[in-house]
């Protein structure tokens, strides 16, 4: 027991902390904090119970990796995993957000355009950590996200996910406003601008995960276009992020009807990513869903992959 009790010691320093305690501990580090986010240092802080409290400061990689295998980390159960995001002062930009400079957004000249676009990327260098207060700038940043220009676009994109990762959480207030646009960009022809919307959703992932993707239906809306593309980059997209999705709401039952509408695309890549995340939304789905869905496929697509359709669903449950 005595041995037990030293390595848990040597394993876990802030065991014996009560939540002020860390919390004291954290403010004494911000300033290293803050030196770390300016150098680029990729880290990450959670919170965990083991007793009362405690803090341990973690690679982001390192615990994702953890939490797959066991959920747990050092025998404590998560509270929650909080972003260094989250616990700093934030920087109020809505005064710099000027209305001169939401028009220059929408000139009809590129340059000008252009030019509007790197004053927002300064201003948000600037300011590192932002609160949630951007005025009109969703709006305006919808005129260069559809721009002609897709140099444009794909710097439209990168401020976006900029956005998401200065507000933190609380970019979920703008998810309405930015994740729908962004979904239609994937529809694009060019590969490079449909690459800079994966990484923006990425980036939104990371903060918000995809529960609002799936409560507010983004997913389910955009699987509904007629894009092929779009639809191959979003049951893409999906595929890496089910897996670990852990629970999602029951609105997830929405996309159900558009995955089998998928199995009878034109495109036979969107038919075989379709049959891909059919099978990771069976484990998240009830078994009468899947069943109801299946029984509105097209007589012809029914006597093709019916019965293999049922064979998954049946084995899957």
């Amino acid at each position: 027991q005595q041995l037990e009790g030293m390595r848990t010691q040597i394993e876990d320093p802030y065991q014996h902390l009560t939540k002020l305690d860390a919390i004291k501990m954290l403010k004494e580090k911000d300033q290293h904090i803050h030196t770390q986010m300016e150098s680029n240092a990729e880290f990450n802080i959670n919170w965990w119970v083991s007793g009362e409290s405690l803090l341990a400061c973690k690679d982001p990689k390192m615990a994702e990796k953890e939490d797959k295998e066991s959920g747990l980390v050092r025998g404590g159960t998560a509270v929650a995993a909080v972003s260094p995001v989250d616990l700093m002062a934030k920087v109020d930009i809505s005064g710099e957000l000027k209305a001169d400079l939401m028009k220059e957004l929408g000139d009809k000249k590129v340059k000008i355009r252009g030019e509007a676009l790197q004053k927002v990327q300064a201003i948000l260098a600037s300011a590192k950590i932002i609160q949630p207060s951007l005025g009109e700038l969703p709006e305006a940043l919808k005129w260069t996200l559809w721009d002609s220009n897709k140099n444009l676009v794909v710097t439209t994109l990168g401020i976006i996910s900029s956005l998401a990762t200065a507000m933190g959480s609380d970019c979920s207030k703008f998810s309405k406003a930015f994740i729908p646009r962004v979904l239609r960009v994937l529809a694009d022809s060019k590969p490079q601008v449909r690459q800079a919307a994966i990484s923006c959703l990425n980036a939104w992932h990371a903060e918000i995960t995809l529960v609002p993707f799936i409560e507010q239906e983004f997913i389910s809306s955009a699987l509904a276009t007629k894009s092929p593309i779009l639809k191959m980059e979003l049951l893409t997209w999906l595929e890496d992020k089910l897996p670990t999705a852990g629970e999602l709401p029951p609105k997830l039952s929405l996309i159900v009807p558009h995955l089998f509408s998928c199995l009878e695309d034109r495109s036979s890549d969107v038919r075989k990513k379709a049959q891909i995340v059919l099978s990771l939304v069976m484990a998240k789905v009830d078994y009468n869903t899947m069943l109801q869905h299946a029984d509105k496929l097209k007589h012809y697509q029914r006597d093709a992959d019916g019965l293999n359709i049922q064979y998954t669903v049946s084995e899957q449950y």
